[in-house]
């Protein structure tokens, strides 16, 4: 099963897009995949996929100036003015996202 998720940035000035992927059996654990810069998380899904096959859940998102991020709020390869810490708060937010569902 496939949910895309969306939070606000701690740059408060874009939304993050992300995916919870989870295995058709019970879960193992959660796994937070983070891409690269200039990347997005779209390109790993193999990885995703593999995964997904040993029953893990893969919670992944495209930072802010990547991706469907990028694409939704017109904005590409900008943090904002907080820098790299924008992506360390999203990031976190995600976890907690997922943990909660």
């Amino acid at each position: 099963m496939l949910h895309e998720v969306t939070f606000r940035s701690f740059n408060e000035r874009d939304t993050v897009y992300g995916w919870i992927y989870v295995p058709a059996c019970r879960p193992n654990g959660i796994i937070q995949l983070i891409h690269g810069f200039g990347e997005h998380s779209r390109r790993y899904l193999h990885m995703i996929v593999a995964f997904l096959d040993a029953g893990y859940i893969v919670a992944a998102d495209d930072h802010v100036g990547h991706g469907k991020t990028a694409v939704e709020n017109n904005c590409w390869g900008d943090w904002g003015d907080k820098g790299f810490t924008t992506m360390v708060e999203d990031e976190k937010k995600l976890h907690d996202l997922v943990v909660k569902e």
